[in-house]
């Protein structure tokens, strides 16, 4: 279980730095959409295998670390999508901006 732990603080943690920088930039330049989209796609089915193989409380217990991992990760992978349509060139051009 303590082993569960760390990997979901690793995990949650990991894309904090990224949201931060194309925060203060206002820029996802460089970054792969599909790589964000398969790692929501990878979590999801991931967490739905979870689920799905055992609905015993003593294993979604066990697994709940994962789960909350899994979990965090597609929140973060979500901000990166909000981030990319905020952030893409063609709608700051509508809005004025130059590029």
């Amino acid at each position: 279980m303590e082993f569960g732990v760390l990997t979901r603080w690793g995990r949650d943690s990991a894309r904090i730095p990224q949201i931060i920088k194309n925060y203060r930039e206002k820029s996802c330049e460089g970054l792969a959409l599909l790589f964000f989209l398969l790692s929501l796609t990878g979590n999801f089915t991931y967490g739905a295998s979870v689920m799905v193989y055992s609905q015993e409380r003593d294993y979604f217990i066990r697994a709940l670390p994962w789960l909350l991992g899994s979990l965090g990760t597609m929140v973060e992978d979500c901000i990166i999508f909000v981030q990319f349509r905020i952030y893409s060139p063609k709608r700051q051009l509508k809005a004025g901006g130059t590029v």
